[in-house]
């Protein structure tokens, strides 16, 4: 379902400059992985694409609570234990 509603979200924005934003999310996330450091702003842009799955946003919530834990410890700030 989450692929399916990604291909709507691209077939009513298709332009050559964003499948230019396609390629460049698609770099980001290649060196976030190398790194170790996910570029989550993308994952919140693409809660839109999927605005209709909410087993999806579900999945990209968690992931961005995750992602916002992680830079919590790194910052030595308290970290709640839910959310």
């Amino acid at each position: 379902p989450t692929r399916l509603a990604l291909d709507r979200y691209y077939l009513e924005k298709q332009s050559v400059s964003y499948d230019m934003k396609i390629i460049w999310y698609t770099v980001l996330c290649i060196m976030g992985t190398i790194l170790k450091k996910p570029p989550v702003f993308i994952l919140e842009e693409m809660i839109d694409a999927v605005d209709g799955d909410r087993r999806a946003l579900e999945e990209v919530r968690e992931m961005l609570i995750k992602e916002g834990r992680k830079e919590m410890k790194k910052a030595g700030r308290k970290v709640p234990e839910t959310v």
